[in-house]
C-alpha cells in the first residue's frame, strides 16, 4: 500500500470533507476523486498563500487538543516562526 503524504507539510493525516481531501496539521485542501490515491499527487493545494498568524494559532490549539503530539505539533510550528517562543519551551520541556 502506497502512502499518501501531503505536499505542503508531508503529513499523512488526512480527513475528508464536502468531497475534498484536507490535510489535518495544515490544513491543504486537495479535491477530486476522494479515494483515488493520485489525487493528492495531481491536484495541489488550494490554498497556497498561508495565513502564518492563523496556522500558528491552529497548531497550538491543536497541541492543547492531542498532547501527545505536542512535539511534532511544536516543529510545524517552529518551520513556520523559528522563533516562537511558546513552541520552542515545548520541546525544552518547560510548558
Amino acid at each position: 500500500m502506497k502512502l499518501i503524504e501531503c505536499i505542503s507539510c508531508k503529513s499523512v493525516d488526512f480527513v475528508k470533507s464536502n468531497g475534498a481531501i484536507r490535510c489535518i496539521y495544515c490544513r491543504s485542501k486537495y479535491v477530486g476523486e476522494t479515494n483515488s490515491v493520485n489525487t493528492l499527487f495531481n491536484n495541489p493545494p488550494l490554498n497556497s498563500v498561508f495565513e502564518i498568524d492563523v496556522d500558528i494559532i491552529h497548531l497550538l490549539e491543536k497541541i492543547k487538543e492531542e498532547p501527545w503530539n505536542k512535539k511534532r505539533y511544536a516543529n510545524l510550528i517552529l518551520d513556520i516562526d523559528s522563533t516562537n517562543e511558546e513552541a520552542l519551551n515545548i520541546l525544552r520541556g518547560v510548558e
